[in-house]
């Protein structure tokens, strides 16, 4: 998912999750793992299957620990052991892992010319799928000499519709309990062009304006 700040991806990635884990049919199928927005610690491909493993860890699924210094001169096989725990784990579970990924475009700008290696772990294996969102569309994903030229699938999170600032309104206006927001909505059809315009259609921005109001 690609758009500005306060158009809601990293809302659309915790949905994504919230229905994983709440749907019995998807919970059967799928594991998922969030990464929240700040990623500090990844700096490279390993730190970033170390991550997943100590949040399945933290799952209570049984990997094996690994570690690091046996490999410290080798961190290719290091990330490659890494991953292909992970895999071992998702085949005897019998499950996919869903990795959501805000900020997607900060982790391959960090983890360099590993992106090569992601991309083939990826490709070889079908139980690892990764969402993510951006604020922008980096060259990752655009450049042909760059591993994951149109490799994902990307959709842009446009400004909202003045039909959809609408449903949006009225949706508020019933989840708050604040009938006097869908008053407005009727009674001043002409100023919700206003809204849009004060908020660019962001609905972060719009939620502001409406507590304001």
């Amino acid at each position: 998912f690609v758009g500005r700040r306060g158009s809601g991806k990293s809302t659309l990635l915790r949905r994504i999750q919230a229905e994983v884990c709440t749907d019995s049919e998807l919970k059967e199928k799928f594991i998922v793992n969030n990464l929240s927005e700040e990623q500090a610690g990844i700096y490279k491909l390993y730190d970033l299957w170390d991550y997943v493993i100590r949040d399945l860890q933290a799952k209570n699924l049984s990997l094996p620990e690994i570690n690091w210094q046996e490999y410290q001169d080798d961190l290719k096989e290091y990330t490659k052991v890494l991953y292909d725990t992970i895999h071992e784990l998702l085949h005897k579970e019998d499950k996919r892992l869903i990795l959501l990924v805000d900020n997607i475009d900060r982790i391959f700008k960090n983890i360099g010319k590993d992106a090569n290696l992601l991309r083939e772990q990826l490709m070889n294996f079908n139980d690892v799928r990764i969402i993510g969102g951006s604020t922008i569309m980096a060259e990752n994903f655009w450049r042909y000499d760059m591993p994951f030229y149109q490799f994902f699938s990307v959709k842009r999170l446009e400004p909202l519709s003045m039909e959809e600032i609408k449903m949006l309104l009225e949706h508020w206006a019933e989840a708050k309990e604040k009938p006097e927001i869908a008053k407005f909505v009727e009674k001043h059809p002409g100023k919700i062009q206003a809204v849009r315009m004060l908020t660019d259609g962001t609905p972060r921005t719009m939620l502001l304006f409406i507590d304001m109001l």
